[in-house]
């Protein structure tokens, strides 16, 4: 018994594909703001914008010295 758990174990090891990569940065939708129910399966995002990432939500602000990131933030509103 011990030596059929332990050889169908080796085999679903064996199975498994190390070094598998998926590559989650592209096709992304945005939206900057508040969405009601967001969280819902049926939401339209088709109107959202498709990005890739890396991608900071903060570049979609407006460019203001008085933003709380200031100059070395590049004067925009994350803080």
């Amino acid at each position: 018994m011990v030596t059929l758990v332990v050889l169908w174990n080796s085999q679903a090891f064996a199975n498994a594909r190390p070094g598998n990569t998926i590559n989650f940065d592209r096709g992304w939708r945005f939206y900057l703001g508040d969405v009601a129910k967001g969280q819902a399966p049926e939401l339209d995002d088709s109107q959202w914008r498709i990005l890739n990432l890396p991608h900071d939500w903060s570049i979609e602000g407006e460019f203001d010295e008085k933003n709380p990131a200031g100059f070395g933030g590049g004067a925009l509103p994350g803080g």
